[in-house]
């Protein structure tokens, strides 16, 4: 098992955060939290929870979409007795190969996306991250609680099956040598992988859609609509506070510029080096029996990546009124800030339940 001190920082190093007053954009969410923190939150006011299967809590939101209850005028109304997994946001641990990882989930709008920059050119930033002290003295326990703290163990264990069964079969390749096969491709665009991740049908339920922050008092979800992609501003008490556009799927490529290449780059390689997109990659090779080399289905994954951002990044700027074919920098980083919570928020072996 992971001790404490076994922390890999290197996907938060260069990192400065700044939450944002009235954003909110966490609190669109039930967090889960233990007997513990109910405790203490019921010894001050009434929580409404809800159990999955019985036995996991979780503080109950408004439904159709809406914020978790506790959140009041875009504040958490129990700001210093909220639960550990919504004072460690936007640090995301997760039980890497080295130690328990930590990245940030880079759809928060309180982060600089300027590391990534670093990342492209093949750099390890060096530096500290900045206002990030008291999310990681939380997720550091996070890792210690059960039952994270059983995390590493059972992953360590899965890793040797994987291993073993793709060697079985004249598929397996260590992980550095799969990183240094795709690097090179990183900066390819085609059209063939538009539109990425397809958000949900609203009335599967809005909380299921992936949604960034745009200035706005409630955030923008995106949802699947017969004409297109719809664009829906939240309420806080659930349902649509205000109708933003049906817009066109994206089926063309954008043309980037040098800026924004670099950008979308930095957060490719930013991903290649979140031992989760690895670890998932090997899970379902060992599983499915097919024979796909690993490093066809990393280049894969990396370009359902890479559509995804573009073709948000083309919604949003649509959304603000842009129809140029020609994104910039900022266009990626919205981009980004639509995408990477979502596909952070697939099932994964080494996150913490």
């Amino acid at each position: 098992m992971l001790r404490d001190s076994e922390w890999d920082d290197r996907l938060l190093r260069g990192f400065r955060f700044a939450c944002r007053p009235g954003c909110g954009l966490c609190c669109y969410t039930q967090p889960r939290l233990d007997g513990e923190e109910l405790a203490r939150l019921r010894a001050e006011r009434e929580i409404p929870v809800r159990r999955d299967d019985g036995l996991v809590l979780h503080v109950e939101s408004f439904p159709d979409g809406g914020s978790c209850r506790l959140l009041s005028e875009n504040r958490c109304s129990v700001h210093s007795l909220r639960p550990l997994v919504c004072s460690s946001f936007p640090v995301e641990p997760y039980a890497g190969l080295h130690g328990w990882q930590p990245s940030v989930v880079l759809s928060c709008p309180g982060l600089s996306l300027d590391p990534l920059d670093d990342w492209a050119r093949g750099v390890v930033p060096t530096s500290s991250p900045s206002g990030l002290d008291p999310e990681l003295r939380s997720a550091r326990r996070r890792t210690a609680r059960t039952p994270a703290a059983a995390v590493p163990s059972s992953v360590a264990r899965a890793r040797r099956r994987w291993e073993a069964r793709l060697r079985r079969r004249g598929l397996w390749t260590d992980r550095e040598s799969l990183r240094a096969a795709v690097a090179p491709r990183l900066y390819r665009s085609d059209a063939e992988n538009l539109p990425g991740e397809e958000p949900p049908d609203p009335r599967e339920g809005r909380e299921l859609l992936p949604i960034f922050f745009d200035g706005r008092p409630g955030p923008v979800a995106i949802g699947a609509h017969p004409l297109g992609w719809s664009l829906d501003e939240l309420a806080p008490r659930g349902g649509v506070a205000r109708a933003l556009g049906v817009f066109s799927v994206p089926t063309e490529v954008p043309t980037l510029d040098d800026d924004a290449a670099r950008r979308l780059a930095g957060y490719l390689v930013y991903w290649l080096h979140r031992d989760q997109l690895i670890d998932g990659i090997l899970s379902v090779a060992s599983e499915d029996g097919e024979p796909t080399p690993l490093e066809e289905r990393l280049d894969s994954e990396l370009a359902f990546i890479r559509a995804t951002v573009l073709s948000r990044a083309l919604v949003r700027a649509h959304l603000g009124g842009e129809y140029g074919r020609i994104l910039g920098r900022e266009a990626i980083d919205r981009g980004i800030g639509a995408s990477d919570a979502d596909l952070l928020d697939r099932d994964s072996p080494g996150s913490i339940p």
